[in-house]
């Protein structure tokens, strides 16, 4: 088992992170709509997953940022 989590490592925590991406759209846009409006929330929430995938991808999906 510890062998197949090793060689699927990646794509885990790829669809993990993804799923953690559509967490953060939808609770931006949620939290914001009532505030900005349907247009700008949206672009919140999506500026937002878009910020938030860069990174977790970046340093914890394919460990870039690390030495």
């Amino acid at each position: 088992m510890k062998e197949l989590l090793q060689k699927h490592r990646e794509f885990i925590a790829y669809a993990a992170f993804g799923a953690g991406t559509v967490a953060v759209d939808v609770g931006l846009y949620s939290l914001t709509v009532g505030l900005l409006g349907i247009r700008l929330a949206n672009v919140a929430g999506w500026c937002g997953a878009v910020l938030f995938a860069f990174f977790t991808n970046k340093y914890f999906v394919f460990r870039t940022g690390q030495r």
